[in-house]
């Protein structure tokens, strides 16, 4: 069973994905 390391991807690319779009706020600030 690679349950776990399923989930542990998953969680992986959704951190990366908000970490993206951290960093293309803090490029482009609305301010």
């Amino acid at each position: 069973m690679n349950y776990s390391t399923e989930v542990k991807q998953k969680l992986l690319s959704i951190i990366t994905e908000m970490d993206s779009y951290r960093w293309l706020f803090t490029k482009n600030p609305e301010t």
